[in-house]
């Protein structure tokens, strides 16, 4: 016979809540030749809500709480070209792409650690916080990782490779948000 605790629940925990500012252009120039839009959007989530992991002997994996406060911004831009017009033939084309940043802005505790992640004021929500590979060994084709050497005081000095992967050191490495996303498409006809 045995006890199991089951879903541990935060007693402070609240509803995310989200503000957001849009402004945005639209425009047609030339004759209605070209056609696009821009538009600036900033998002601030505060009371961000974050499964924080929990000891294995407390029965329950993880604990849903309000962990921080983000802010998300962008830039989306449109535009469309009407090339070519005539009685028989219609060409078309449109580009567009967008800009998407984010910064956390507060967090509960100095930092949290979700999966490839790790969450800390002042970066981005999708930096990836990594073990950097190091390579194969040549002699016995185990993988090895970089890990820094400390001295006395705990300040790094260097660093090694170990083969054991827990022992790696992470780093933190890009962010998995691309710089830029978009797309661009064309559209030619002849008489319909």
């Amino acid at each position: 016979p045995g006890v199991i605790l089951g879903d541990l629940t935060d007693p402070y925990l609240t509803w995310e809540k989200t503000a957001s500012f849009n402004v945005g252009l639209d425009f047609s120039l030339f004759n209605n030749r070209l056609e696009g839009s821009v538009d600036y959007y900033k998002k601030r989530s505060i009371d961000l809500l974050f499964a924080i992991p929990q000891a294995p002997s407390t029965g329950n994996l993880e604990l849903l709480s309000n962990a921080g406060t983000i802010e998300n911004y962008g830039l989306e831009v449109s535009l469309t070209t009407h090339l070519l017009r005539t009685k028989d033939w219609k060409w078309d084309t449109s580009l567009n792409f967008s800009i998407d940043r984010n910064k956390i802005k507060s967090l509960t505790q100095d930092s949290f650690i979700s999966g490839l992640n790790r969450w800390e004021e002042g970066r981005s929500l999708y930096d990836f916080y990594l073990r950097e590979w190091a390579g194969v060994d040549p002699n016995d084709g185990y993988g090895m990782w970089y890990k820094d050497v400390l001295d006395a005081q705990g300040q790094v000095t260097g660093r090694e490779t170990t083969k054991d992967y827990d022992e790696a050191t992470r780093y933190y490495k890009q962010s998995a948000l691309p710089k830029v996303v978009g797309g661009f498409n064309t559209s030619l006809s002849y008489k319909s």
